[in-house]
């Protein structure tokens, strides 16, 4: 690239910013600056709370792999999956859905009851960080234990102690024959989700199948070290001719495909809709740029004249949008992270101001993030570096490619003919 290019290119910038009454350098900077903040910080919100659901379907409920059995011979030894390394624990498992009552009133309520060994939360590292006991134990070793969720223990008014009635299916030769079986409860856990605290509930594997399924009913669940290379494992597990036969093998995506895929078309569509603040912007420099071209036409055919071909003065305006590009895009990647990581702290302040305010008018607080309004009590976020870098190329592409639109009409500028009527 030629010196003076880039040198034109910074000046054309620098001169616009004096102009008096040209806005459009500052106005163009501003909204890649508000376009790229924006969608950072709200891809990092989004990943926080769609990241989080996930990990919990995925670590409490379905597991990594999971293993269904295709007949009644179907079995396999726990020293084959302890010889492949990637597996970090496995167990069997059942899932199903009952009725229940505390016998205090005649109010029967669905309920999802996962039966799991007795040992889970020495067998299984991520399931216990996921399952946080506030009240008793996780004890399973009893068959008729129970451990419920937080949301509803507090409906029901239940604690720990206390006992709840399962409404049993036992499928005998021609009918069904329903049973209450007396369940003691052992703990009560919190998971952060209402949907597991108000409507999952566990006991153990030995309980499940004298009460409610059958032994043919239970799958294997496996946790990997990543559950994102589950092909990986899929793929050793295949080369098994009597898993391959006796078992369908299925990952958590395709337990939870359409949740996963209902997160994923709505993040897209509001990275697209933010996007569009991408599109104002380009707009606006070209317009800038267009008319920054119109205003300098005697500069054009004196550089032209001095030998200046057109690509070269059309790479001094394409320049000149990478500038602006790039500070904003800069600023806006540096102010989006700093948000989302520091965004409860945000809502914090945002708070206090709040309640100041009412205090000194109606003596009212609210609170933007309370357990009265909200199940959870903070924002969860994740940011990837990949998506960062993304949207930042982005917005500087847009700057250029709206220059390269605005600037075409240069080559088409005569110096003979813009002279002479100067």
């Amino acid at each position: 690239m030629n010196n003076w290019i880039l040198f034109v290119s910074w000046r054309h910038l620098k001169s616009k910013r004096k102009e008096k009454g040209d806005t459009s350098t500052f106005l163009s900077i501003i909204g890649i600056l508000s376009g790229v903040m924006t969608m950072i910080t709200v891809i990092g919100v989004m990943n926080g709370f769609q990241g989080n659901n996930i990990d919990k379907r995925v670590e409490i409920e379905s597991g990594h792999i999971v293993l269904e059995k295709n007949n009644s011979l179907a079995s396999v030894s726990d020293n084959y999956f302890n010889n492949i390394a990637k597996i970090k624990s496995h167990y069997l498992s059942s899932d199903f859905i009952t009725a229940a009552s505390d016998g205090i009133d005649s109010e029967v309520i669905g309920l999802r009851i996962n039966s799991l060994p007795d040992n889970i939360l020495e067998i299984d590292s991520s399931f216990k960080d996921w399952v946080i006991i506030k009240s008793g134990d996780f004890d399973l070793t009893d068959d008729n234990s129970i451990v419920i969720g937080q949301s509803f223990a507090f409906s029901r008014y239940l604690q720990v102690g206390d006992s709840i009635n399962l409404i049993s299916l036992q499928n005998g030769e021609s009918n069904f024959k329903p049973e209450l079986v007396e369940y003691r409860i052992t703990g009560i856990f919190y998971t952060g989700s209402l949907e597991y605290d108000e409507g999952l509930a566990f006991i153990s594997n030995k309980s499940a199948e004298i009460n409610f399924v059958k032994k043919d009913d239970f799958f294997y669940k496996l946790k990997i070290e990543n559950r994102n290379r589950y092909l990986d494992v899929i793929n050793i597990l295949n080369e098994n001719a009597d898993i391959k036969r006796d078992f369908n093998i299925k990952s958590w995506k395709d337990f939870n495909v359409s949740y996963y895929n209902a997160l994923k078309n709505e993040k897209d569509l509001m990275t697209i809709l933010i996007g569009l603040i991408f599109l104002v912007v380009g707009v606006n420099i070209y317009n800038s740029q267009r008319r920054a071209v119109y205003l300098r036409l005697e500069e054009i055919s004196v550089l032209k004249t001095m030998g200046a071909t057109s690509f070269n003065i059309k790479f001094v305006y394409i320049l000149e949008s990478l500038f602006i590009g790039i500070i904003g895009a800069t600023v806006g990647v540096l102010w989006g992270l700093w948000i989302v990581n520091n965004i409860n702290f945000i809502f914090d302040v945002l708070e206090d101001i709040m309640n100041f305010l009412f205090s000194l008018i109606n003596g009212t607080t609210v609170s933007l993030y309370g357990s009265q309004f909200f199940y959870i009590s903070k924002v969860p976020v994740k940011v990837y570096l990949s998506e960062s870098i993304y949207v930042y190329l982005s917005a500087v592409f847009t700057s250029v490619i709206a220059a390269f639109a605005a600037s075409r009409k240069i080559s088409l500028i005569k110096p003979g003919e813009v002279i002479r009527n100067e």
